[in-house]
């Protein structure tokens, strides 16, 4: 696109989405500084078109009990059709998700909040957000296994005043 007109230059824009296989045209306004280039002929300026993240992973959904806090749970990773996107994961409230409280996110990684004693709590339900370098999002419930951990036995009294015999 070029200008070297001062005002009152109209352009018509038109738009191709490959995913409907149709033309929009662009009812708004442009304005320009005069004597202003965007792109040639040979090297356009392209709009960028952002698609949202299609899906979240985690390459674990199973822990032991009484992890101490910071612990790694699972890396997170996310799916998107546009190449090269990058993303922020964050915890967010929604439906069943009731235990985000008691996990934390450090970069792309799942970690333990508080601790979770399986003789309490088998699962937890957590609700991932994963935002593209261009704010679209994708969210998903994640079901957490909770795993028993073989613990040493304590508070145990021995009482030698009684035997039995045979």
């Amino acid at each position: 696109v070029y200008s070297n007109s001062v005002q009152g230059e109209t352009l018509t824009f038109m738009v191709y989405n490959a995913a409907l296989d149709s033309v929009f045209t662009l009812p708004n306004t442009l304005s320009f500084q005069q004597n202003a280039s965007f792109g040639t002929s040979s090297v356009p300026h392209v709009l960028k078109n952002n698609n949202p993240p299609t899906n979240i992973n985690l390459s674990a959904q199973a822990f032991t009990e009484n992890l101490a806090s910071g612990t790694l749970i699972a890396n997170i990773s996310a799916t998107d059709p546009d190449a090269g996107a990058s993303f922020v994961y964050s915890l967010v409230a929604g439906s069943e998700t009731n235990n985000n409280a008691q996990f934390s996110i450090t970069g792309s990684t799942l970690r333990m909040g508080s601790s979770i004693n399986y003789e309490a709590q088998q699962a937890a339900t957590v609700r991932l957000r994963a935002t593209d370098n261009y704010g679209c999002f994708y969210e998903k419930n994640f079901d957490l296994q909770v795993s028993n951990l073989n613990e040493t036995p304590s508070a145990i009294l021995i009482n030698d005043s009684l035997v039995n015999e045979n």
